[in-house]
């Protein structure tokens, strides 16, 4: 099959390909060769015509069946594993094989489906009979959220029938029977055999260290010599709690142990009705009984009965918000208010923030509302804690303040659904514009329903791609924001054309395109483009794409963004501000220019480093390059095989695999402490990698494949070493001084399992026991199980059941960390 060699780029990346040649298997027992133009393989006269993409847009796509061996349970089999049925016929299952069987076509060839229905669990695709009632009761189920519950060869279900595809083993050597299961083995290691590998892993790139150096130490551009005098108190608190207990817990949990925090300037506001309203009740009721929650009522008008249930929950929370603002209003005789939603966890400088800014928007008309979140304040774009942008849209999200006096124009013409909408809308806004920092003061503990069956896909992932990203203040408690007076009106569009500190003002820009941006990391650049074009634009930035009138977090049709250590400006071609800075308004015309790959992209103060083996990115931040940590968002744009090998070098991987688990990106490597003696390891944590027979080979890298589980800084695996990003933390002591936020109960035993030569929190490896944390806030938990070592030497752990709870008040505010164990040699 020959095609069109710009047709064959625009259907799919020539990858794999062998001069120009890709070979493929195609159903039972078939071979197909694509050949991309011409090749030297075949002589031209046996080329057949050329095939135009257009012939497979109007075709339908074939149902792509493994068709090695098909198995659907029957009524008998019910509640019987895929692995288990095609051991029966002498073949194994693999899961990648389940998600070509996923759907409603292939279900009905196999099972007589009544209906079809989209489903959740790890036993879909499956036939569902009830185990009370009739077999026309049930009905066939497909996983229709495979990134959150992947189908698995050992899923199962009492009430379900698999469908199962079924394989000769792909690594099968002999004939004989596996045994019913398998036996974790835990191989010696030859000195000499991890010299080779150490060696090996050294020479194709993953030698620990610093592979990319950050291009700037810290960027405080607006960050007075002096520090200012004291700031007023931060405005009064509404916090808007529903139906998500966890989440409203959370943000209370994170509002007490702010500093500047006052319990009679919040009001808590819940909203109606159900279970999980009470839920939510009772939770904050049992752990916060200080904290006074306000019900509101909130029925659902009856012109909205019958439509769509997104529409209904819109108007709940619409009428919600309402009723809140108002209840506020009456209770505080303020000039603004704060807003915060359930499920936002915040900066240490989040109150300080608002103060700061609050003289500002009482003293300017035209200033519109101050937000906390940048919605293009992706981890690489954004370095700055003391910079602000002016914007047209309303970062309607996590936490934004208002004035008064709008707050009571606003009630007077409320909508009755889509409030967010509502605030966005040209003829509400007035031509005023919001205040947001370059960098987030606040972060989403989650994406709101996360587990509703009604959320859709796209959502989710739109809050992986758009949300994850998102880096936000975790470290410096205190940020001086400069003059903000530079924020008022006429200063601020002089400030952006002509007066932004380090020659970064947009008059002193030069004209770019996509393509030369993939080799930019100096000066300071701008790019324009026409309304049509920002789709393709914002994928290639892995910014939101939006059908609203105002881009997010834009100004005017100006967007301005860090790329590496350059920066960035994004101009509409109907920006008024084009013809303030005597900019033409050409655009990139041809499709072309925006058919490139987009670079591997890092902040200018984010270094990149290789980890020791077993190492977490939050230990090799601290300890190889010092003053700098490692932040979650950062991780997500080295997750891919691109990434790995730009960094370290073509070689660096012996192959590539997507994996689930948020240890990565990393490579397998041979861990020399790893023997017999301690396989304990395993035992607690039930490790991706048992050292069995299916286990990734050495100098494979890995990327994690599945951002319900994103990478984290504190995870590590002892057969891995970790690529890290790790970006400047001026606050952080040189002399190692601990992370901003401590670590899960998971990397607190992966320390002590490893050794702990770099537990901080527990200091015996470094100073006194009895030494506090420095005043850490620990959020998360209340009871912290820490004291796994009693009366054990440095790094041998003692049974989880054997340790004792430490008790930590989070009432009040932060805490240190007491001492965690007493007598020990490590305590």
């Amino acid at each position: 099959m020959n095609f069109v060699e710009e047709d064959l780029v625009e259907a799919f990346p020539p990858v794999g390909l062998y001069h120009h040649v890709l070979r493929l298997r195609w159903g039972a027992g078939a071979v197909l060769f694509l050949i991309l133009g011409k090749t030297d393989l075949l002589l031209e006269e046996k080329l057949v015509p050329a095939i135009a993409v257009e012939e497979f847009r109007l075709a339908v796509p074939p149902l792509l069946v493994p068709a090695e061996h098909i198995v659907a349970a029957g009524r008998s089999d019910a509640g019987r594993p895929c692995s288990s049925l095609c051991e029966s016929v002498g073949k194994v299952c693999y899961a990648a094989d389940l998600l070509y069987l996923n759907n409603c076509e292939v279900l009905r060839e196999y099972h007589k489906c009544s209906r079809c229905e989209a489903s959740k669990g790890p036993d879909q695709p499956a036939f569902w009979m009830p185990l009370r009632g009739n077999r026309a009761s049930g009905g066939c189920l497909y996983n229709s959220d495979v990134l959150q519950h992947p189908p698995s060869c050992d899923g199962a279900h009492p009430e379900t029938q698999r469908l199962c595809a079924c394989r000769t083993p792909l690594m099968a050597a002999t004939a004989e029977k596996a045994p019913e299961k398998a036996k974790m083995v835990v191989p010696k290691v030859t000195k000499t055999e991890v010299q080779q590998v150490s060696m090996t892993a050294e020479a194709a790139g993953w030698k620990p260290g610093v592979r990319a150096e950050a291009w700037r130490k810290d960027i405080a551009a607006f960050a007075p010599k002096e520090r200012s005098g004291t700031a007023q108190p931060p405005p009064p608190l509404l916090l808007l709690a529903g139906d998500r207990p966890e989440a409203a817990r959370e943000t209370v949990q994170a509002l007490l142990a702010l500093r500047g925090f006052q319990m009679d300037r919040l009001l808590v506001s819940l909203g109606c009705c159900g279970a999980e309203v009470e839920r939510t009740k009772r939770t904050l009721e049992v752990n916060f009984p200080k904290v006074t929650v306000h019900e509101e009522e909130t029925p659902l008008g009856g012109s909205l009965r019958g439509r769509s249930r997104l529409l209904a929950d819109s108007a709940r929370d619409t009428e919600h918000l309402r009723m809140a603002l108002t209840r506020s209003l009456n209770a505080f005789n303020s000039s603004s208010l704060l807003v915060v939603h359930e499920g936002t966890l915040f900066s240490p400088d989040f109150l300080q923030f608002f103060s700061q800014l609050e003289l500002v928007m009482e003293e300017d008309a035209t200033v519109w509302c101050v937000g906390a979140w940048n919605d293009a304040g992706l981890a690489p774009y954004v370095a700055d804690r003391t910079a602000l942008l002016r914007t047209d849209w309303h970062p309607a999200k996590y936490a934004w303040m208002m004035r008064r006096q709008t707050l009571q124009e606003l009630l007077s013409q409320w909508p009755g659904a889509e409030w967010e909408r509502f605030l966005r809308m040209d003829q509400i806004r007035l031509d005023r514009h919001c205040i947001i920092p370059e960098v987030s003061r606040c972060y989403p503990f989650g994406p709101s329903n996360l587990d509703d069956p009604a959320l859709r896909r796209s959502e989710r992932a739109a809050f992986d791609e758009f949300h994850r990203t998102i880096v936000w203040n975790q470290d410096a408690s205190v940020v001086q924001l400069g003059d903000v007076r530079r924020l008022l009106e006429g200063s601020y569009e002089k400030l952006l054309l002509h007066d932004w500190p380090g020659d970064e003002a947009l008059v002193k820009s030069n004209r770019t395109t996509f393509r030369q941006l993939l080799k930019v990391t100096e000066g300071n650049w701008h790019l324009v483009l026409e309304d049509r074009q920002w789709s393709k634009a914002a994928s290639f930035l892995r910014l939101p794409s939006t059908k609203e009138i105002h881009l997010p977090a834009s100004y005017r049709g100006y967007l301005r963004l860090r790329w590496r250590n350059a920066v960035l400006h994004l101009l509409l071609s109907n920006s008024p501000l084009l013809a303030s800075a005597e900019i033409p308004t050409a655009a990139p015309k041809k499709v072309q220019d925006f058919q490139v790959a987009a670079p591997v992209l890092r902040a200018p103060v984010v270094s990149v480093v290789v980890g020791h083996l077993g190492q977490s990115c939050d230990v090799t931040c601290a300890r190889e390059v010092g003053a700098f940590r490692c932040h979650d968002a950062d991780l997500l744009f080295l997750n891919g095989c691109s990434s790995m090998r730009q960094i370290l070098g073509p070689d660096a991987c012996g192959e590539c695999l997507a994996s689930d688990g948020q240890d990565y990106p990393a490579v397998v490597l041979v861990d020399a402490q790893l023997s017999a003696e301690v396989p304990e390891f395993e035992l607690n944590f039930k490790g991706k990698f048992n050292f069995e027979e299916h286990s990734p080979s050495l100098g494979s890298c890995l990327f994690a494949a599945n951002l319900a589980q994103p990478p984290r800084c504190h995870a590590s695996h002892q057969r891995l070493a970790r690529l890290c990003p790790c970006r400047a933390t001026p606050n952080v002591a040189k002399s190692g001084g601990p992370p901003a936020h401590p670590p899960s109960d998971r990397a607190i035993y992966s320390y002590l399992l490893s050794g702990c030569p770099e537990a901080w929190w527990m200091s015996p490896c470094r100073r006194s026991a009895a030494e506090p944390a420095s005043g850490i806030a620990w959020p998360r938990t209340a009871l912290l199980q820490a004291s796994f070592v009693a009366q054990e030497p440095c790094g041998v752990a003692t049974a989880p059941s054997t340790a004792k709870a430490l008790t930590m008040s989070v009432e009040g505010g932060p805490r240190p960390l007491p001492s965690v164990a007493q007598g020990g040699p490590c305590g």
